[in-house]
């Protein structure tokens, strides 16, 4: 019984790593198309400041705007953006620079956007503290908490607060 239980949960556990890889693969490609979509809607008001057409548009300004709208419209937040000349030269920062830098080409944007994975998410840090929490502060080996007293600020502290938890592959 006890190697069935056994084999079960490792099936289980397995299929989550399979549907939340294949989902953050998902979101990872749309924050990359995101970030594409940014840059070519950067790059056509370059293109307008450089035929100016239509007259005004082409400005540092609504370069900014073009691509801050075009992230905001797929969900995704901006890491950077720079100017880059034909060669692909870094020309400088696109949300700093108060005009278009006369031989910029295009621009280069990174892009974030955050998601949720679906069952592994359900194991989290708010799961873990609970549990700790439950146990004494042992954990489910019946082992001390390591540095529990961090951990216990940590729950102090987040119960004041709205917090979400960012998982991050170190």
């Amino acid at each position: 019984m006890a190697l069935f239980a056994f084999t079960l949960t490792v099936i289980v556990l397995a299929s989550a790593v399979v549907v939340d890889g294949g989902y953050a693969f998902a979101q990872r490609r749309q924050s990359q198309n995101a970030a594409d979509f940014a840059a070519m809607a950067g790059a056509r008001i370059i293109g307008s400041s450089l035929t100016d057409r239509p007259a005004g548009v082409g400005t540092a300004s609504y370069v900014r705007a073009a691509i801050n709208s075009t992230l905001a419209d797929n969900d995704a937040t901006l890491v950077s953006a720079r100017y880059v000349d034909h060669t692909g030269a870094d020309l400088g920062d696109v949300t700093t620079a108060s005009t278009i830098p006369i031989d910029a080409f295009g621009v280069v944007v990174e892009a974030r956007a955050s998601w949720e994975p679906f069952l592994l998410g359900s194991l989290g840090i708010t799961e873990w503290i609970a549990g700790w929490k439950r146990r004494g502060w042992k954990t489910s080996t019946k082992k001390p908490v390591k540095n529990e007293d961090l951990w216990r600020r940590i729950d102090t502290a987040q119960a004041r607060h709205d917090v979400t938890w960012e998982w991050v592959k170190g």
